[in-house]
């Protein structure tokens, strides 16, 4: 348990209005201070309902965040404060209502900008329980064994270009095929989460104990990101063989990430047409036809 306040921003633009009865909008998932967070906006009965989700896979494990929660609307008239709440985050309520409005009928002409509608979470982390320990230090206790800082959402990695490179397609090409990248001392990584770095450079490290429930979506998006085959086998075999996730989760992960082996086992453990109706996504932009071929073979065959 730690009462060091830690501090994050989580910033959504939610696209798709003019604002419909019953619609909701999913916000893109994050990592800080290895916990999951997502923000879920929803609409109905004139109202705007949004809900912050501490999407924490625990299992039988008891963890609990107690944060104060701030909610900025940005609209054409600039920055709004829209709601304040002090909140408890636990495995019984891991979704908690932060900010409730009556829908206006002329809601675009102050809140939404091009029929978006920007939202800025702030929070403060007053005291948790049940994050997830470093199990290895890139810090700077490591610097005399580093060859190279990489900054990282704004934490410094102090690591070796060599080893980095052996493990991965992107810092090979950054650290050897460039001979820029070869002679800088610190390089600032963009796009990239600090946590799920930490744990994906724990994972190449040799500490399997990196991939879990929680951490497995971040370093999984990491090494197809880095191009990190070791650390994708990694990932996929915790999942065929060891995780709890549902299996349209990991359906998802198997799809977007081209995982054929957890693809065909999440298919073969289809035994209802509730399992398949469970991972029909809920746009076919990204999905291959040969997908939906195989749903609708399996489906057949349950005649």
């Amino acid at each position: 348990m730690t009462s060091d306040e830690k501090n994050f921003v989580y910033k959504q633009v939610f696209t798709g209005f003019p604002l419909r009865e019953l619609q909701s909008y999913c916000g893109k998932k994050e990592n800080h201070f290895s916990f999951p967070w997502r923000v879920y906006l929803y609409t109905g009965q004139g109202l705007v309902y949004t809900q912050l989700q501490c999407l924490k896979f625990a299992g039988n494990e008891d963890w609990f965040v107690d944060a104060h929660v701030q909610v900025y609307v940005f609209g054409k008239s600039g920055e709004e404060l829209a709601s304040r709440k002090v909140v408890h985050f636990s495995k019984s309520s891991n979704d908690l209502e932060i900010w409730r409005s009556r829908v206006n009928p002329n809601i675009s002409d102050f809140l939404l900008v091009d029929n978006k509608l920007t939202l800025e979470i702030h929070v403060q982390i007053k005291n948790m329980s049940g994050a997830k320990e470093k199990l290895k230090s890139f810090d700077e206790s490591m610097k005399d064994f580093s060859d190279i800082v990489l900054v990282v959402d704004n934490e410094r990695f102090y690591v070796n270009k060599m080893y980095l490179a052996s493990h991965s397609a992107y810092f090979k090409k950054l650290f050897i095929d460039n001979p820029v990248g070869s002679v800088q001392s610190e390089i600032l990584v963009t796009d990239m989460n600090r946590n799920d770095f930490q744990n994906y450079l724990e994972l190449i490290h040799g500490d399997s104990a990196a991939i879990d429930d929680d951490t497995v979506d971040g370093i999984l998006q990491l090494a197809d990101i880095l191009d990190s085959k070791v650390a994708t086998k990694n990932c996929v075999d915790f999942l065929l063989n060891k995780s709890k996730k549902l299996l349209r989760h990991k359906f998802d992960l198997a799809v977007d990430y081209k995982l054929d082996a957890l693809k065909e086992k999440c298919i073969t453990g289809m035994i209802s047409f509730d399992d398949i109706r469970s991972v029909v996504p809920k746009t076919s932009k990204h999905v291959e036809d040969s997908v939906w071929k195989e749903l609708l073979m399996k489906a057949l065959s349950m005649h």
